[in-house]
């Protein structure tokens, strides 16, 4: 009986640093996704406004980081910017969807509309789009945006994003531009 528990302890120990060392790989894949949009924007390579461009980085480090399932971006008018990866069942390759709710300044009305994409080699095709709609979803009001501003960089449990109703976790960081 004691060899059985001691054997059960060992897999035990195993087992959770398994687990320690798979979750600290997520943590440093989002960490090194967080940076790298950080410093596209911080450094002037790109401006938020061009949307190609952006669309195309988030897209890009989301295929890089196949643990992560969204990079995204909220800004101080309530705006959201995401690159999400789905889950499409019994699927070869990546599917991939672009997620803007963008503010009109004229409406003062937010809409959201998406682009789907498929992986095909070292390509992102485009599949199909959905046409905009109103969206009531404003990124200054969602936890992870609140949290990043009030306490910095950090892990949020309930990352309340468009289109997704699955628990997750997410991480968050304040990005200042000049």
């Amino acid at each position: 009986r004691r060899n059985v528990a001691d054997v059960v302890a060992q897999l035990n120990r195993e087992i959770i640093d398994r687990v320690k060392n798979e979750v600290r790989g997520v943590l440093d894949d989002a960490v090194a996704a967080q940076n790298a949009v950080g410093s596209v924007f911080a450094n002037g390579t790109i401006t938020l406004n061009e949307e190609s461009k952006r669309d195309f980085i988030f897209l890009a480090l989301l295929r890089s980081k196949p643990s992560l399932s969204w990079i995204s971006l909220g800004t101080g008018d309530g705006s959201f910017f995401g690159a999400q990866r789905e889950l499409v069942a019994q699927s070869d390759g990546d599917h991939l969807k672009i997620v803007t709710v963008a503010l009109n300044p004229t409406s003062n009305a937010r809409s959201q509309h998406s682009f789907s994409f498929e992986a095909k080699g070292n390509d992102i095709q485009y599949v199909s789009k959905e046409d905009p709609r109103p969206s009531g979803y404003d990124a200054t009001q969602q936890a992870w945006y609140r949290r990043a501003l009030a306490e910095g960089p950090g892990w949020n449990d309930d990352p309340d994003v468009p289109e997704v109703a699955r628990a997750g976790i997410s991480t968050s960081t304040p990005l200042d531009i000049n």
